[in-house]
């Protein structure tokens, strides 16, 4: 008799994750996937070691080159000009992701602002403005800029919206306009960056791990007598994990190894030792 097909990796990872209590995977999807800061990481990937402030003045010098131009043909320009709201768009959001949350000693707060209202009452938000809030974290200062909806959709050159709001509230030159390629990318192999190495993988270990407790072996050094010691790595939990990365991200994990993903939580364990160590 021919046994039934084992379930796929996919359909395996829910039910072993539901077995150990973890019946929502949406907070695994936010760690792995939708905290991801795209426009920041697309701006490491196109624009390497360039910094913020360098794409931002490039993209100044076009619009003022446009504003004189006259060889190009109006569908080039056109194109040109596409190119350039769309590149600056993405600029704007990586600089967000990159002050993300606050800048200096101001806590920054983001909000869509409300076109109108449903037959509920319930707020609609179709093509909102930006609202941009921020706090003095010492002196409880606060300040308040927006941009129009009719800036923030704009699809001419105009004057860059998120330096204006920002100028009104007086942190535009206090913003971090540096490379993000550290922070995210590396010349490693993708799973060796550091948007995987430091954040997400050390994230995902954060959450999983307490559902999965097992004994684990005293040590002299770390270990007093009274306390329950905790296996850091079970098995099971490695294996998990491993399988969710390459669900989340096949082009970038289908060759890691448990041992390697080992290896990188025990640096992330270190790291938070020392950390701790320095706060005391």
């Amino acid at each position: 008799m021919r046994k039934p097909p084992r379930p796929s990796s996919a359909a395996d990872i829910f039910v072993r994750l539901a077995d150990h209590g973890i019946r929502d995977y949406g907070r695994i999807k936010e760690i792995v996937s939708f905290q991801i800061p795209q426009s920041a990481f697309f701006f490491a990937v196109r624009f390497g070691r360039r910094t913020l402030e360098e794409v931002l003045t490039q993209i100044e010098r076009w619009k003022k080159f446009l504003k004189t131009d006259f060889l190009l043909l109006d569908n080039h320009r056109a194109e040109v000009e596409k190119w350039i709201v769309q590149t600056e768009v993405l600029v704007c959001n990586a600089l967000v992701q990159a002050n993300l949350p606050g800048v200096g000693d101001w806590e920054l707060q983001y909000n869509w602002i409300p076109t109108g209202t449903d037959e509920a009452g319930t707020p609609v938000f179709i093509w909102p403005g930006l609202a941009i809030t921020a706090r003095h974290r010492q002196t409880g200062e606060v300040r308040e800029a927006s941009i129009p909806s009719q800036a923030l959709y704009a699809s001419n050159l105009g004057a860059n919206p998120y330096q204006k709001a920002f100028e009104e509230l007086g942190l535009w030159k206090t913003l971090e306009k540096g490379s993000l390629r550290h922070h995210l990318i590396s010349a490693r192999r993708p799973q060796g960056w550091p948007m995987y190495t430091r954040f997400i993988i050390p994230q995902l270990y954060e959450f999983l791990a307490p559902h999965y407790p097992q004994r684990g072996n005293y040590s002299e050094k770390s270990n007093t007598p009274k306390d329950d010691v905790k296996a850091r790595f079970p098995k099971e939990l490695l294996q998990d994990m491993l399988d969710i990365l390459q669900m989340e991200h096949p082009q970038v994990f289908a060759q890691t190894t448990v041992d390697q993903l080992k290896a990188n939580i025990q640096r992330h364990l270190e790291r938070k030792a020392k950390s701790t160590k320095s706060g005391l």
